[in-house]
């Protein structure tokens, strides 16, 4: 009998208990961001700000600079591109610095601006130049402020983006090219000097392209990259 008593007045204990109301919590909001290749780069920036704001759902795209859609996402992110006929919000997110870099190999001596030239127009080159595909930001940026416009030799090979430009310099004594200098590796790579002109032309605005002012999740997603951008 006076078990039955104690389990009764358990049972009565668990009824007058408060039940603990959890709410569900919010479904995050979904933006896309494209980025182009130039951008490479940016992968730890991106992943830091999608862990800081889990309020967010992220999905992640590259694209080339040649197919870019900026109204198919809710960011698209270059490195001073803007597309022809573009007329939606352009805001800045930072500063990227372009560098040339050779294998450590070759002298920086022998590679000053005009060596450099030489060697991109030259159709029996000292070494071997890199450069990226016609339609790459970074080549278009490097044509026009590098080379004013030369066309290049066709010994020049072709990387499909700056990680794979550095991984093809550090494999080879003779190589010479250009990256952003966020992926600058010291590993069989240097920095080659340019006249203060042209490494201030080549540094660069890193943009967002936006089809409207930016708004709720978008802005501050934009937020977070600008800030993570100036602790780089």
């Amino acid at each position: 009998m006076r078990n039955i008593l104690i389990f009764l007045a358990l049972l009565l204990s668990a009824a007058c208990t408060p039940f603990a109301y959890s709410p569900a919590p919010p479904t995050p909001e979904h933006i896309s961001v494209v980025y182009t290749p130039a951008l490479i780069w940016m992968g730890d920036d991106l992943n830091r700000c999608a862990l800081e704001h889990p309020e967010i759902s992220l999905t992640v795209e590259e694209r080339s600079a040649a197919s870019l859609q900026v109204e198919a996402a809710a960011a698209t992110l270059t490195l001073d591109t803007i597309p022809e006929g573009f007329s939606g919000t352009t805001t800045q997110l930072g500063w990227e610095q372009v560098v040339i870099i050779a294998n450590t190999d070759i002298s920086s001596t022998q590679l000053e601006l005009p060596d450099l030239q030489n060697l991109y127009k030259s159709l029996a080159p000292e070494y071997q130049a890199w450069s990226y595909p016609t339609s790459s930001e970074l080549q278009k940026l490097f044509s026009k402020i590098i080379l004013n416009g030369i066309e290049q030799s066709p010994h020049t090979k072709i990387a499909p983006n700056p990680q794979a430009m550095l991984t093809a310099l550090e494999g080879s004594s003779q190589a010479v090219g250009f990256i952003p200098i966020s992926l600058f590796s010291t590993r069989n790579i240097q920095i080659i000097p340019m006249p203060i002109e042209i490494e201030s032309a080549l540094n660069l605005p890193v943009l967002a392209l936006t089809t409207g002012e930016p708004s709720g999740a978008t802005r501050l997603f934009l937020g977070c990259l600008t800030d993570s951008l100036k602790l780089d």
